[in-house]
């Protein structure tokens, strides 16, 4: 009976118990309290999530602008880009931007850098980026050049394998003047294009697109060397509509969050989101100041002549197709640069699954700095309450009956405008017709004269 009673069973004090039993019994315990935190976190997540659901502001009509905002949003280039099969749910901010200082709120009360060194270093931060905007464009250029390839086009192709040693600048511009990108702001980019392709070989005429890759990390490692100054990384979300980084709290969160560890990998993690941003930015806009509100609002209305002249060239064209095979060629070159042990690296199936994962731990709230998503159904954007009141303001004026049936009542006129100008066009050509057949009939009939 003593041999039965002294099973580990029967002893309720664990001193007596042996150490191995003990140690057993502790790791149970710990399992079993890591699973319940986990499920914890779990339902606190999904319901979160389904609250933020029902939160989600929607929109119909919009006018022309907002709409063309809307379906050209980052959040819909990044989707695009990196879930074109829209196989996850899209429950959590794209459009952030990462910097190498903290923005701070000024006397004015406009968001600026808060020493002189992170001044320069802003200054250093935003002329590279249009710089690897030149290079994104003309990467991006190479690659639609190459996949559409016909016979043409691959002979083009083989032509400048072959002149860029005797004829390096020459096959710069030829190559510049193929993709319609002006020379006096892209040469000297083209030209370190061509000392790529001259030391890739043979490399260049099975894949054009990976010379052009390579192209894209030689303007993205700079970028990476600003932030080594300090070195940390501050994550922000950016307001969609308005083009501003969020650094208020909301529900306990205030960004920025800030990265100390893998500060390099961070930033070339990051780095595909923000170009993102920022071309999308300065595409709707038209303009470089879109950067300085992104990076450095307290300089406005004034721009860093650095940043004017780099940005000159550029393409505005407010196209998403254009903004997504941008995006895409950037991610897929900077894979190149992250080492395969990095952190940062998902092993997740989507590249958006890491910036799920992310926030789950740096905003379990998903308060998200008190960004809204707003959508039509198909499209998603994230702003402030400010911007979400605008768009709810043009949705319900848009939609609003009489306005739908005067905006009917303009176009047909306007159509009538238009078919009444076709009649009188027609009646002139005819009557042009008229009058040059009688003038040829004339000179055929009149005596010539003979000297």
């Amino acid at each position: 009976m003593n041999t039965v009673l002294c099973h580990p069973y029967f002893i309720n004090d664990e001193a007596m118990l042996p150490k191995e039993v003990m140690a057993a019994l502790a790791e149970t315990r710990e399992e079993r309290l890591a699973i319940a935190k986990h499920q914890m976190k779990k339902n606190k997540s999904e319901t979160i999530a389904n609250e933020m659901k029902n939160e989600v502001i929607s929109l119909s009509r919009l006018s022309i602008r907002k709409h063309l905002m809307l379906v050209n949003s980052t959040t819909e280039v990044i989707r695009e880009s990196f879930d074109p099969d829209n196989s996850i749910s899209h429950d959590v901010p794209y459009c952030f931007i990462i910097l190498p200082y903290k923005l701070a709120k000024n006397k004015a009360g406009k968001l600026t850098p808060t020493s002189m060194t992170d001044v320069e270093l802003c200054e250093r931060l935003g002329k590279h980026i249009l710089e690897l905007s030149k290079a994104t464009c003309f990467a991006s250029c190479m690659r639609e050049y190459y996949s559409n390839a016909t016979k043409e086009s691959l002979e083009t192709i083989h032509y400048w394998s072959t002149s860029l040693d005797k004829y390096p600048i020459q096959t710069a511009e030829e190559i510049l003047k193929t993709f319609h990108l002006d020379s006096e702001y892209f040469l000297d980019l083209a030209s370190k294009f061509v000392a790529i392709v001259r030391a890739d070989g043979q490399n260049f005429l099975q894949n054009p697109t990976m010379s052009a890759m390579k192209l894209i990390r030689k303007y993205a490692v700079p970028i990476t060397q600003v932030f080594s100054v300090n070195g940390k990384a501050y994550l922000y979300p950016v307001d969609e509509f308005q083009g501003m980084p969020i650094v208020e709290s909301s529900r306990g969160r205030k960004y920025p969050h800030i990265f100390r560890d893998c500060v390099t990998d961070v930033v070339y993690k990051f780095l595909p989101y923000m170009q993102t941003c920022v071309t999308r930015m300065m595409s709707e806009s038209g303009s470089v100041e879109s950067l300085v509100k992104l990076i450095f609002e307290g300089a406005s209305p004034k721009t860093p002549n650095s940043w004017v002249q780099a940005s000159k060239g550029l393409p505005k064209v407010f196209l998403k197709r254009r903004m997504v095979a941008e995006a895409s060629i950037l991610q897929e070159a900077i894979l190149g640069l992250i080492p395969a042990d990095s952190p940062v690296v998902s092993g997740a199936k989507h590249e958006l699954d890491f910036i799920h994962n992310l926030f789950s731990h740096i905003d379990s709230t998903r308060a998200f700095g008190g960004l809204k998503k707003v959508s039509d159904g198909d499209a998603i954007m994230w702003t402030a309450q400010k911007g979400a009141d605008i768009l709810v303001e043009d949705s319900q004026r848009e939609s609003d009956p009489e306005r739908i049936y005067f905006a009917y009542k303009e176009e047909q006129e306007q159509n009538i405008i238009m078919e009444e100008k076709d009649v009188k066009i027609a009646k002139l050509e005819k009557a042009l017709g008229s009058l040059s057949k009688r003038l040829q009939a004339f000179e055929s009939d009149s005596p010539v004269m003979v000297i």
